[in-house]
């Protein structure tokens, strides 16, 4: 699911045709916009889900003509006259194999406030969206019902948050259909950088002139912040229509409210942090990790490592107050070059659900946590961060 407003996830996968994310939904600008997405089951039927907040159509009749496209393939056509929803049934025939999916929605009546009345806005609008799903679904028996176990993973990792090194955990997540929102899900994220920047509360990060954007040779925007030296991907390119005036608007609103969101999720104590750097770190490295988390809250660490021996492989265990340690079969190498397929996705799983079973079971009670949160000094300064947009 691609949720258009400002908080919302899935917005790596916008391409052209998109507006400026809006605090609640997002205008298309021009006669097409485009999302492209992996297949949620490469060959099944798809069902393709639109959600409408409003239309921009300042004559009669006041619609908006809707054509959807699945990889070029037409899978329906609408008249939207104002708030709705719509769905269509994606055939596997549908160019389904092919990933990834390009789902384009083609609005020919698009058109410009600025001819149709005062103000100075000359973008083509035509559609205020909310959300966008592409779900598999069985002809006879409707969308697929996840069972236990893919349940039970998809809540061990929306309630777990990756430090980094890089975004091999954000993809674990994204296989189980897990999208927390994190600061350093997709960041190349070193140890030695991570633990001042958490010490510092993040200080300075929202500044205006905190954020470098230079384009890689794939043409995708890569953001850099220049007090820290984290990396990012944007997910926007531009040879499919991303500027970089588009990703300085959305990188600096979406760092400043991502580094907010950390420091209360670390204030709070509501997840359970993860980090791995294949294997680099020691454990008195990792020590120190877990006190600048701790400087937060009663804070838990799982620290993933490569298991010496094949009969550790998924197992976790508590090495100390605050910290789990669990072993998995292997890391993609080199830590700045992943994918989002892995070979050692299994043991990384087990070690997702086993940590966060013994995490949620030593958890403090809530009357607990609070009595602990009264008793602790003033937190890092970064909890009272403000975006300042460029």
């Amino acid at each position: 699911m691609i949720d258009l407003s400002t908080a919302g996830t899935g917005h790596e996968y916008l391409r052209e045709g998109w507006g400026e994310l809006g605090e609640m939904d997002t205008w298309t600008v021009g006669q097409r916009a485009v999302v492209e997405v992996p297949a949620a089951a490469c060959g099944a039927d798809q069902f393709l889900k639109i959600a409408i907040a409003g239309i921009y159509a300042p004559q009669e009749p006041r619609v908006q003509r809707i054509v959807a496209r699945v990889n070029g393939v037409t899978v329906g056509q609408v008249v939207c006259r104002g708030a709705a929803s719509y769905e269509f049934f994606v055939p596997a025939s549908a160019g389904m194999l092919r990933e990834p999916l390009e789902v384009a929605l083609e609005l020919p009546d698009a058109c410009r406030p600025i001819d149709h009345g005062p103000g100075e806005d000359i973008r083509y609008l035509a559609l205020r969206m909310t959300k966008i799903t592409l779900a598999p679904a069985d002809a006879d028996a409707g969308p697929r019902t996840a069972n236990a176990e893919q349940l039970e993973q998809r809540e061990a990792l929306m309630n777990m948050q990756s430090l980094g090194i890089n975004c091999e955990f954000g993809f674990l997540q994204r296989s189980a259909g897990a999208e927390p929102l994190g600061l350093f899900r997709w960041t190349l994220a070193p140890l030695s950088k991570l633990v001042p920047a958490l010490e510092q509360g993040f200080e300075g990060l929202a500044n205006p002139d905190a954020l470098e954007i230079f384009m890689n040779d794939a043409t995708e925007f890569i953001v850099e912040d220049k007090l820290f030296g984290f990396r990012h991907h944007s997910f926007l390119f531009a040879s499919k229509g991303g500027t970089l005036e588009k990703v300085k608007r959305n990188e600096y609103l979406r760092v400043g409210l991502l580094a907010r969101s950390l420091v209360e999720e670390m204030r709070e104590q509501r997840k359970l942090f993860v980090y791995h750097d294949a294997g680099e770190s020691t454990l008195e490295d990792v020590r120190r990790l877990a006190g600048a988390l701790n400087r937060y809250g009663a804070n838990t660490l799982l620290w993933i490592v490569g298991a010496p021996h094949v009969s550790l492989v998924g197992e976790v265990r508590q090495l100390e107050p605050g910290l789990i340690q669990g072993y998995v079969s292997g890391f993609q190498l080199p830590v700045w070059e992943i994918f989002p397929v892995s070979a050692h996705r299994p043991s990384w799983l087990a070690v997702a659900c086993r940590a966060y079973r013994l995490w949620r079971d030593l958890k403090p009670a809530p009357r607990a946590l609070a009595e602990e949160s009264r008793a602790m000094p003033a937190q890092p300064s970064g909890a009272a961060m403000k975006v300042a947009l460029p």
